[in-house]
C-alpha cells in the first residue's frame, strides 16, 4: 500500500448513549477508556498511524473539537492530522464527504479508507492485509465496505446480505438491514448471506464525488466548495443539510458498492454486555473495577469510579457508579438505556458528564447551591484560561496541587500550594500554568448568578467568540 496515495478519515461524532453513564452526549465513548488504558479515539489513532503515517483526517462535532484536540496532543503520536470541526451534528454522509472533499483539494487520486474512532480492532495484522484487499478494490472504482462473519445473532449491528460473487475475496452488496429482532438476526446467521457491517469503508476519492453528485445532489451542492475554508462550515448552511448515513445517502444506492469478507477481531461495543465480552474475567465470570465486594455473584459487569460497590446474589447484570449516577440492569437488555434517556432529554445527567472539558484542561462540580458553588479545576502544562471577567460573581481560587500564575487586575503573580486569592466581581483575571506538571485549583464562587454564562472573555487563546 502506498501510504502517500492513503488517507484515512476518522469519524469522531455519535453520543454512544447505550454505554451512560460512563458515554455522555457531551463527551461520548470514543473519549473514555473502556478497555485499557489508552481511550478508544486513542487507540484508533494509535492503529492507523502505523498504517497511514500522518494521513489522518479527524471529523468531529463542534462541541468534540478540543476533546479530539487534547487526546491527540496527550499521545504524542501524529503532531500534523487535520480536525475537521462540523458546526451540528448531520450523520456520517455529510462527514464522509466533508473529508473527503478536504483530501481531494491536494490529492485527487487518494485511495480514502473511513473509520468510526469508537470501535474495537485486536488483530491489526489481519486488520492491515485486510485494508491492502480494499486499496486494490477501490484502485478498480469500487467502493468498498468490509464485511464481518457473525458469530451469533447479535441485534444491535447493522447486517450486509452478499449478491453476486466478483472473485473469491469480494461480492457485490445485495442489500443493508439496520438492527433487526432476535429472530431475524437468526434467520440471517444460518443463511450465512449475511455480513455484520462494520461501519469501515474504501474508496478512490474522485468516485465518490462522483456518487455524491448523482445520489445526494443536497449534500453535494451545499458543501462542494469546501476544501478546508471554515468559512463554508456555518451552522445556518450545514444545519440545511438532511441528517443521513453514509449507508443510506450512498451504499445503499450506488452500483459500484462492494464488501469484502473481513477476519480481524472487531466490536462497535455499542453496549455494556459487548463491553463485558471483551473483558478479562474472574473464575466467577465477573468484571469488577474499582471498590467491589460480592458474594454468590456471576456473570456480572461491574465498575465503580469511587464508591464501594457491594453486590449479593446477583448474576449476570451490569452495576455501573460515577460520581453523580449508578445505572443497574439485566447485561442482556442494557442497550435500553437509550430509550431511557430519548424519553428523558432534560435530565441533567443523562447528557453532561462529570468532567467538564475545556481546551486548557478541564473542571469538576463539585457542589451548587445559593448563592455559592464549588468546583475543581486542572490546567494542562503550558495551558491558560482567557483573560476574563464575570459581572454577578466573585472568585476565591486555593491551589492545591502545582504553581500557578495569575493575573488579577493591573498585578500578575505566582501562587503556591495551599496559597489562596480573592477575585472580586468585574476584575479581569486569568489562570496559567507554567510548570510542566499539572495544575489544580479549588474554586469556590460567590454571587447571585454562578451559572457558566456569566463571562466577558477580552482574550482567548483558543479562538472562542467572546461572550457575555
Amino acid at each position: 500500500m502506498n501510504k502517500n496515495k492513503n488517507y484515512s478519515i476518522v469519524l469522531a461524532g455519535g453520543f454512544g448513549t447505550r454505554l451512560w453513564p460512563v458515554s455522555r452526549k457531551a463527551f461520548p465513548k470514543q473519549f473514555t477508556s473502556l478497555l485499557g488504558e489508552e481511550t478508544l479515539l486513542q487507540n484508533t489513532n494509535r492503529r492507523l498511524v502505523d498504517m497511514f503515517n500522518e494521513n489522518i483526517v479527524y471529523v468531529v462535532g463542534k462541541e468534540h473539537f478540543y476533546n479530539t484536540k487534547n487526546q491527540l496532543d496527550e499521545q504524542g503520536l501524529n503532531r500534523n492530522s487535520v480536525i475537521i470541526a462540523e458546526p451540528v451534528p448531520r450523520n456520517t454522509a455529510p462527514a464522509i464527504l466533508l473529508g473527503t472533499l478536504y483530501i481531494n483539494s491536494f490529492c485527487d487520486d487518494a485511495v480514502i479508507h473511513v473509520y468510526p474512532s469508537d470501535h474495537l480492532i485486536a488483530d491489526t495484522d489481519t486488520l492491515g492485509r485486510n485494508i491492502e484487499d480494499g486499496s486494490r478494490y477501490a484502485l478498480e472504482g469500487y467502493l468498498v465496505t468490509y464485511g464481518i462473519k457473525p458469530a451469533y445473532p447479535e441485534t444491535g449491528y447493522g447486517y450486509i446480505k452478499e449478491g453476486s460473487r466478483i472473485d473469491n475475496f469480494a461480492c457485490k452488496i445485495e442489500s443493508f438491514h439496520e438492527k433487526p429482532d432476535i429472530k431475524t438476526a437468526s434467520g440471517f446467521v444460518d443463511s450465512g448471506d449475511y455480513y455484520w457491517n462494520s461501519g469501515i469503508f474504501a474508496f478512490r476519492c474522485s468516485d465518490l464525488i462522483e456518487e455524491y453528485r448523482k445520489h445526494c445532489p443536497e449534500i453535494w451542492e451545499v458543501l462542494s466548495g469546501y476544501s478546508g475554508d471554515p468559512d463554508v462550515l456555518t451552522s445556518e448552511r450545514f444545519g440545511k443539510l438532511p441528517s443521513i448515513s453514509f449507508d443510506e445517502a450512498i451504499m445503499e444506492c450506488t452500483d459500484r458498492g462492494v464488501v469484502i469478507r473481513s477476519d480481524f477481531q472487531w466490536s462497535d461495543l455499542g453496549s455494556w454486555k459487548s463491553v463485558y465480552e471483551l473483558t478479562d474475567r474472574d473464575e466467577n465470570g465477573n468484571y469488577l473495577k474499582g471498590r467491589i465486594i460480592t458474594n454468590n455473584t456471576r456473570s456480572c459487569y461491574v465498575r465503580s469510579e469511587n464508591r464501594l460497590v457491594v453486590l449479593n446474589d446477583t448474576e449476570k447484570m451490569v452495576v455501573v457508579d460515577t460520581d453523580d449516577a449508578l445505572f443497574i440492569s439485566p447485561l442482556e437488555s442494557s442497550s435500553r438505556i437509550k430509550d431511557i434517556i430519548e424519553a428523558q432529554k432534560d435530565v441533567y445527567e443523562f447528557s453532561n458528564p462529570v468532567y467538564v472539558n475545556k481546551p486548557w484542561g478541564f473542571f469538576v462540580p463539585v457542589l451548587k447551591s445559593d448563592g455559592y458553588g464549588i468546583k475543581r479545576i486542572n490546567v494542562r502544562p503550558g495551558a491558560r484560561l482567557s483573560l476574563q471577567k464575570h459581572q454577578n460573581r466573585s472568585e476565591n481560587w486555593t491551589v492545591v496541587k502545582g504553581r500557578a500564575f495569575v493575573i488579577k487586575g493591573n498585578e500578575q503573580f505566582a501562587l503556591e500550594e495551599g496559597e489562596t486569592v480573592h477575585i472580586p466581581a468585574n476584575t479581569i483575571h486569568r489562570l496559567q500554568n507554567r510548570e510542566h506538571s499539572e495544575l489544580e485549583v479549588i474554586e469556590i464562587q460567590f454571587g447571585s448568578c454562578i451559572d457558566e454564562e456569566d463571562i466577558t472573555r477580552v482574550e482567548d487563546d483558543y479562538g472562542r467568540a467572546l461572550k457575555k
